[in-house]
């Protein structure tokens, strides 16, 4: 459960989009000769990231005059193997191959064209740690500018900016930031013991060494990321972000104040007594989970379908939903830090829970902090809140539901008011905050380990399912629970979930059954829903070219609800 920014592999990621060697190629279909040689030399490179993020490097660009001009991309050549000590097997987990030329990144399908001054660059980024990206750069007066947005969307991800360089010398001294680096993990880890085993004191050897011979912050941050995970351990993370670095902790603490936490949750109700409730982050979102609960409460729903698919983790606040599905006081479990584990070597007894402070759901993240560092662990409780939902709670999980997901996922099972339905989660829950060690470098370090309620260790185990099944069927797994309570409404959602799987036969034949239920169900659905049924079948229908089929749909909508905007335009256009 944390309090701050996640800095995943994903967020680590977009780090890498970085240094680029630039290969022209022969390519057709052009009626204009560039000057390649405006491109050739060696380049220093900042890129700076929406977030927040800065990572400088070096990039030569080689170049060949060709018309048209084609070329391909990529970073440091061999740097991919150098720098992971040519652990195949960690890139592998990323891409399943090594990346073209060894590099940490490549572009492809690169165009080139000159319109006086202006030397425009396109192409496609990969990375195995970024995904994919679209590269729409300028070289004016010496000096390049791109932006990195993000493939099939137009949101932006960064920019890079080139300027010419000779130097050949490392862009840092990296064997110093290795250094501090170790001495803030040393200081700071929630268990002081935990460095002194041999996997840490391999990990720093390797540290110091590869940071030695790293050329630049991508080498590094490349480094790193192999490095960490012979530890065995989640929320230890490096990243270079000055804004952050320049932050005091109660402003990291506090959370990113630009961001809508409303935009972390979605509701609704896909049909008759079900509502399903969709959270991608912890991120202040207790105001709008009170509201989600609310609706519920006042729709008189007997079905919640809770997504946290993906759902990292973030704040306290994953902790609000517990609190509208509990009748009684619930202990979630206990937060132990650098200040317990100094003096002891396992979880608190019995009786050394009934003497340690307590914190709530809602007590200020600072507050959490100086209270852990103070006293060295803090009991975690939950307090009933109104409106309480009693009904069935199916809680959709994958292996991605992480940190602060978990304990809210291990509470519901553990108090019976949930059904698990997915993939153990990732077992990834320590409490963690960024540290700067200069150069606007942060590492994060997890500075108190958790122990559920009932002794389990969530890091490195997870929690595991009731039910398990593939991410992509946790909807069709749900229906069949509530099938008996809720026929109509359960065929409905086994419907939508198979239109979102693109699998239209059987959203077809589960809609189909819903309208031979329909009469089954007590309450009976509503005139409208049964109408959504329908014209939820002619979509299906047009799809597959049967106008005639589709019409007939649209003509029992408009039965069930005659101003029905839709099932009208339909009929009417096919008068």
């Amino acid at each position: 459960m944390r309090q701050t920014v996640r800095l995943s592999h994903a967020f680590l990621a977009t780090l890498l989009a970085a240094s680029v060697t630039v290969l022209a190629t022969r390519g057709p279909n052009t009626r204009q000769t560039v000057d390649a040689t405006k491109l050739s030399g060696t380049w220093d490179v900042s890129l700076h990231e929406t977030d927040g993020v800065e990572i400088e490097f070096r990039m030569t660009f080689k170049v060949a005059n060709a018309a048209p001009l084609r070329w391909e991309a990529y970073s440091r050549a061999g740097a991919a193997r150098e720098m992971v000590s040519g652990s195949v097997a960690f890139l592998g987990r990323l891409s399943g191959k090594m990346p073209p030329h060894e590099a940490l990144i490549y572009i492809g399908d690169g165009t080139a064209e000159e319109r006086g001054d202006v030397l425009t660059l396109k192409g496609s980024l990969e990375s195995p740690f970024l995904g994919k990206r679209d590269f729409n750069g300028t070289l004016v007066n010496q000096v390049i500018h791109a932006d990195l947005t993000r493939a099939s969307s137009t949101t932006k991800a960064g920019t890079m900016e080139f300027v010419r360089s000779d130097s050949t010398q490392p862009l840092r001294d990296y064997a110093a930031i290795a250094v501090r680096l170790e001495q803030a993990i040393r200081s700071t880890l929630f268990d002081p013991a935990l460095v002194e085993n041999r996997d840490f004191a391999k990990f720093f050897v390797e540290l110091k060494q590869r940071f030695g011979a790293a050329r630049d912050d991508l080498d590094a941050i490349a480094a790193f990321q192999a490095l960490k995970g012979t530890l065995r351990i989640s929320h230890l993370d490096l990243i270079r972000n000055p804004r952050l670095a320049s932050r005091s902790l109660e402003e990291v603490i506090a959370g990113d104040k630009e961001s809508n936490p409303d935009t972390f949750v979605r509701f609704g109700f896909p049909a008759p007594g079900v509502a399903v409730l969709r959270v991608t982050k912890w991120d202040r979102v207790d105001a709008a989970i009170d509201q989600a609960f609310e609706r519920i409460d006042k729709a008189q729903s007997r079905v919640l379908l809770f997504d946290i698919r993906g759902n990292p983790g973030g704040d306290a606040t994953s902790m609000a939903p517990l609190a509208h599905l509990v009748n009684r006081p619930v202990t979630i479990g206990t937060f132990l830090g650098r200040k317990w584990y100094a003096t002891h070597r396992a979880a608190p007894t019995a009786d050394e829970l009934f003497n340690l402070r307590s914190i709530g759901s809602d007590t200020n993240p600072s507050l959490l902090f100086s209270e852990l560092r103070d006293h060295g662990a803090l009991v975690a409780k939950v307090l009933p809140r109104a409106p309480y939902f009693a009904g069935a709670v199916y809680l959709l999980v994958d292996h991605v539901t992480a940190s602060a997901s978990e304990p809210l996922a291990h509470a519901l099972l553990r108090a019976g008011r949930a059904t698990l339905i997915g993939e153990r989660t990732s077992g990834s829950m320590l409490l963690a905050l960024p540290h700067s060690i200069g150069e606007g470098w942060i590492v994060t370090i997890p500075e108190a380990d958790f122990v559920a309620a009932d002794g389990l260790r969530l890091e490195g185990k997870g929690v595991e399912p009731n039910l398990k099944c593939a991410p992509g069927d946790v909807y069709l797994t749900a229906a069949e629970q509530f099938a008996a309570m809720l026929p109509f409404s359960a065929a409905l959602v086994r419907g939508q979930s198979f239109e979102s799987l693109k699998q239209a036969a059987e959203a077809e034949k589960s809609y189909r059954a819903a309208l031979r239920v329909a009469n089954q169900q007590n309450p009976a659905p509503t005139t409208k829903s049964i109408a959504l049924v329908h014209k939820r079948l002619a979509v299906i229908l047009k799809a597959k070219d049967d106008q005639a089929g589709a019409l007939a749909e649209y003509k029992e909508v408009l039965k069930l609800v005659p101003d029905d905007a839709e099932a009208l335009a339909a009929v009417r256009a096919n008068k």
